[in-house]
């Protein structure tokens, strides 16, 4: 410990976890150091999954190491934002109309 405060530990879990119900992935789970020592958490999570390739990463951020529920939870908020995102946009390629189609039928 260093003036009261224990030192940072870099942690980095290849989780790799299959959320079917989702199309979704979580892959990794790793924590940061912010210059000020506070620590937050970085999720990436592989959507469209059964794209393959033209699917996609989302990256999440928390102040605390999430657990499986909070993750699922803000999975799903993201494929709404997104469905929502996708139906204003005026024109799609044909990646994203793809992956359109995959979010809308979850």
């Amino acid at each position: 410990m260093i003036g009261g405060k224990m030192d940072f530990k870099k942690i980095k879990e290849r989780v790799f976890k299959p959320i079917k119900e989702l199309n979704a992935e979580i892959r990794t789970i790793e924590n940061e150091q912010y210059d000020d020592k506070s620590v937050y958490w970085i999720v990436d999570i592989g959507l469209c999954e059964s794209m393959g390739e033209r699917g996609y990463i989302y990256t999440l951020f928390f102040d605390e190491k999430p657990t499986e529920t909070e993750i699922i939870s803000e999975i799903k908020n993201h494929i709404k934002e997104q469905i929502e995102r996708f139906s204003n946009e005026f024109v799609l390629g044909a990646t994203e109309e793809e992956q359109f189609k995959v979010l809308k039928s979850i």
